[in-house]
């Protein structure tokens, strides 16, 4: 049985991870440079794009909790809805 809207959830769930792994890249080559130039304001600048980061994670946790609640994915469609939990709780930890 095809479910295209399903999987085009599916192809977002991915697209928005690579999204925040991109914020998290950002975050951390930023505060390479912050430290590196020591420069407070770019430190500042940084942080304060922390709740970027905070907000795609609440936003990716919810997609996730939706898709296991109304489509019942088993398999690979769990596993990488799972995978997606767990990584979205690192990334924002490295992040931070």
């Amino acid at each position: 049985m095809a479910r295209p809207i399903y999987d085009e959830e599916l192809r977002q769930l991915k697209s928005e991870l690579v999204e925040m792994g991109d914020l998290v890249k950002q975050a951390i080559t930023g505060s390479f440079e912050a430290v590196t130039q020591g420069s407070v304001d770019k430190a500042q600048e940084i942080a304060s794009r922390d709740e970027l980061v905070n907000a795609k994670e609440r936003d990716i946790e919810a997609r996730c909790l939706k898709l296991i609640l109304r489509e019942q994915p088993v398999a690979a469609d769990l596993r990488d809805i799972t995978a997606a939990l767990k990584i979205i709780t690192d990334l924002e930890r490295i992040g931070d």
